[in-house]
């Protein structure tokens, strides 16, 4: 049996569970500084976990740890702004 592990940094749909007060009050409540992370999106976690299990090579990946992160570090308050870009509705980040 073949082992690899994939680390994440931080997964987009992990901000999931702030949706309703998003919705709601156009606030995001998350216990954030201004630390900046880089977000990954969970479909691009699930293809390296599938390449890594699928690939006609699979014992290249024994033993191996991948870290996936997203392209650009973004601090939460730079992430509200996008999403306020995108939703055309202003949301804040409240710590």
């Amino acid at each position: 049996m073949y082992v690899s592990i994939s680390k994440v940094s931080n997964a987009t749909r992990r901000m999931g569970s702030a949706a309703g007060p998003i919705r709601s009050k156009n606030a995001i409540y998350l216990p954030a500084e201004d630390a900046n992370v880089r977000f990954v999106d969970v479909r691009d976690i699930a293809a390296v976990a599938v390449k890594a299990l699928t690939d006609d090579e699979s014992s290249r990946h024994n033993g191996k740890a991948y870290i996936i992160t997203g392209p650009e570090a973004l601090s939460y308050y730079q992430a509200a702004e996008i999403l306020s870009n995108e939703t055309g509705k202003k949301n804040r980040l409240c710590k």
